[in-house]
Order: structure tokens, then sequence, then C-alpha cells
């Protein structure tokens, strides 16, 4: 049987992305808060990406948008996300959804990200 903790300090890329989440369920508190706290000196950006991502909706932004809110520019209403082939940043896009196929493009200026409910979206499309 395999461990699932290596030696303090050692990164691998052995993990699969299920194996990494029982990785995950299995640490305590505290040794997640150590692993956000050396993530946030290792890789900030990363870091800030992730926070990013799992920050709860402001609510009073949008109080209807639920768990099926998708993340959009707030300066323009169009669709952004994070293409990881091209980095951690936002980005506008446009595309068929679900799946695309997506063309990131720039509207002439930076995404300010907010979240709106998966239905007007569709609409807005």
């Amino acid at each position: 049987m395999r461990t699932i903790f290596r030696h303090p300090g050692r990164a691998t890329l052995e993990f699969s992305p299920q194996e990494r989440a029982e990785r995950l369920a299995a640490t305590t508190p505290r040794q997640r808060t150590e692993a956000l706290l050396f993530l946030s000196g290792y890789a900030p950006a990363t870091l800030d990406t992730i926070l990013d991502a799992v920050e709860p909706l402001d609510e009073t932004a949008d109080p209807d948008a639920g768990d099926d809110a998708h993340p959009v520019c707030a300066v323009c209403g169009q669709p952004v996300g994070i293409f990881l082939l091209l980095g951690l940043d936002w980005r506008h896009y446009r595309g068929r959804e679900p799946g695309g196929p997506f063309e990131i493009y720039d509207p002439g200026h930076d995404p300010v990200l907010t979240w709106q409910p998966a239905e007007s979206l569709a609409a807005a499309s």
C-alpha cells in the first residue's frame, strides 16, 4: 500500500486528481492552513487565483445567482475564464456553451470578475 504523504518539502506530480483529493481529505485543519501559508509564499499568484475561485458569491450583487453561477466581466457582462495553457489570468472569451469552441479576445479592458446565474448567461449569448 502506498502512503498518501510524502517526505516534507518534496514536491511531486505523481498523483492523480482523485489521489490528491484523498490526500487533502486526510489532512488536518492545521495542515491545510500550513499548506496554504506555504503556497502563499511559494506561488502567490496561484494562491490568489485559488482564493478567487472559491470565494463566496457576493449576495448583494445578485442574491439569486446560486451555485450555477458563471464568471463574467462586471464592466461589459461578457464571459471570462482562466485558460491554463495561457496562464492563470482571467480572460474574456466567446463561443458556444457548453464546451466551445472558444475564442479568447481583448475587449480593451481588464476583466473585472463577478458572477451571473447560468440562465442569464445563456440568454446573453
